[in-house]
């Protein structure tokens, strides 16, 4: 047995239309909730919009990853601000996870062992 999307849902409608809609979507939901409830679960209440953008943009995009080297190739990117903007916010969500997780090395002092006298 196939499980099938229908063609009219929620999910297919956001997945066929450009990937900013789902996000504009996700940002009228917030809003609305926001009015009822903590802000905690109006991002909460948002999250599966957000997903849905993403996965959207990922599929119309037409090359599967690249980084920068991608950019000179022509129609390869078709929408080239958004992806520029993500490469520079995942090298500062990345520079900004090094600086605030990663330990500074410190030196430990080493000290020179003394010698036990033996047990008569």
């Amino acid at each position: 047995m196939k499980f099938r999307i229908s063609e009219n849902s929620l999910y297919a409608v956001l997945m066929r239309s450009p990937w900013w809609v789902s996000f504009m979507v996700g940002a009228a939901v917030f809003a609305l909730v926001r009015l009822f409830m903590e802000p905690v679960y109006a991002a909460f209440a948002t999250t599966p919009f957000v997903g849905i953008g993403v996965f959207a943009a990922w599929r119309q995009l037409r090359v599967p990853h690249g980084g920068v080297f991608v950019l000179p190739i022509p129609n390869a990117v078709t929408n080239l601000a958004p992806y520029i903007a993500s490469i520079l916010i995942g090298t500062l969500v990345t520079a900004a996870a090094l600086y605030f997780l990663k330990r500074p090395v410190v030196e430990v002092e080493k000290r020179p062992v003394e010698a036990v006298p033996a047990a008569a």
